[in-house]
């Protein structure tokens, strides 16, 4: 089992989210970190944990290349069977690990597994519990895709346990903004994605996360890859339309899912649209 850790000057919450990696009760963990050219005091905070873990290996780079890059990589170096990505501020309870393993381990249906998640402050405490009721435990994998469109929110998902193989086969981070929705709408058509009981994922919401600091498209754009193509639509909409064509099915589910994605997608882009105008309204944030 592998835990991969994309970093960029995350040294406010990085010390509590690595040690609640550390602290998991899953055996035979490797942890890969991958530091995206810190300016702050990351890389030596991870530095040093890898001195005194044999478990923690990190991955440099002289130059910020995006954060798509950095998760991928992780990804590319991983060895373990199954994979997980970890954020650098939020907080994983010590049974997260074991608990996603045990379904993939006994499910050979299932692709993907994710625990219920809480909301937690800057200070770490529990604002409030999160639910998006993906509903992909369903036969159906276009009904699977359709769902995890017209449901998703905060993309918790993307932070479960996927089997390494099949998160491969995936385009998995792809240079724009909310490419992550891409990545688990690709996922949920090639297999079942299950929560789990227990609320042992804690999302940390604060003024400098990825989102709360990038707050227009070009902004978060640049986040994903400083050469990613501008804005949110037009390439996730494209890229919903390339998910049929890699996949192994017959030529009747393919164009059936495309026709899904075109449909679909659109739909929820409309949707999504509308309450960012609504909610820039109400902050009066006309940017």
């Amino acid at each position: 089992m592998t835990i991969g850790i994309p970093i960029y000057n995350g040294s406010n919450y990085l010390k509590a989210a690595l040690s609640s990696i550390l602290e998991q009760d899953h055996e035979h963990l490797e942890i890969l970190i991958a530091d995206n050219a810190s300016t702050d005091d990351s890389l030596a905070i991870v530095s040093a944990v890898a001195d005194g873990d044999p478990r923690v290996r990190i991955l440099g780079s002289d130059t910020n290349r995006g954060a798509a890059w950095n998760y991928n990589r992780l990804v590319d170096e991983a060895s373990g069977e199954y994979f997980k990505w970890a954020a650098h501020d939020d907080v994983c309870l010590p049974n997260y690990v074991s608990s996603c393993v045990g379904v993939l381990q006994t499910r050979p249906e299932v692709v993907l597994t994710y625990p219920q998640t809480s909301i937690i402050d800057s200070e770490g405490l529990v604002v409030k519990d999160y639910d998006e009721n993906l509903r992909l435990d369903i036969q159906g994998d276009i009904k699977r895709g359709a769902s995890m469109l017209w449901n998703i929110g905060l993309c918790n998902a993307v932070f479960g346990v996927v089997r390494t193989a099949s998160l491969r086969d995936t385009k998995m981070i792809q240079p724009f903004d909310s490419s992550d929705v891409a990545l688990l709408a690709e996922i949920a058509i090639r297999g079942r994605v299950v929560q789990v009981d227990g609320r042992s994922f804690l999302r940390r919401r604060h003024k400098a996360d990825s989102r709360a600091a990038n707050q227009t498209t070009a902004e978060v754009s640049e986040w994903f890859s400083p050469h990613a193509a501008r804005g949110r639509t037009g390439p996730l909409l494209t890229a919903y339309m390339k998910i049929p064509r890699s996949w192994s099915a017959n030529l009747w589910s393919r164009a059936t899912a495309m026709a899904m994605f075109a449909t679909v997608g659109t739909v929820t882009e409309l949707r999504w649209h509308r309450r960012r105008r609504r909610r820039i309204k109400k902050q009066g944030n006309l940017r």
